[in-house]
């Protein structure tokens, strides 16, 4: 199925070897958020991140992972981790411990940015 929602090449590559199907890239746009609107956060941000700068050559010096993703178990309480257990739901887990305003936005533009200057130029 072809793209037909104007994103260059290279971000078409990057998302597909993030394991994105033609399909689901076809339904974003350059607007798209990991965080706020796809739920990407800790170890699958992280390595979202690595393969923009091992695989396609992006300096990220100056990048800031807490400004734009939370951890893996941002909420390390055990009280937290039982309840997360409990109701694993996104409303559970983002927005009753900790505002999802609190991260800034990561946008696929901002990837497309980085991906074509090599370079991250934002924070």
């Amino acid at each position: 199925m072809p793209l037909d929602n104007g994103f260059p090449e290279i971000l078409r590559q990057y998302l597909s070897q993030i394991g994105h199907s033609p399909r689901f890239v076809q339904k974003q746009t350059l607007g798209t958020r990991l965080f706020h609107d796809l739920d990407v956060y800790g170890d699958t941000a992280d390595e979202y991140m690595i393969l923009m700068s091992e695989e396609f050559n992006v300096d990220l010096t100056g990048f800031d992972f807490e400004k734009y993703f939370p951890t893996e178990f941002y909420q390390g309480s055990f009280f937290a981790l039982h309840l997360c257990t409990m109701f694993p739901s996104r409303w559970v887990r983002f927005r009753y411990f900790e505002p999802i305003s609190t991260f800034k936005p990561l946008t696929l533009r901002m990837i497309q940015n980085a991906l074509e200057t090599k370079k991250w130029n934002y924070d």
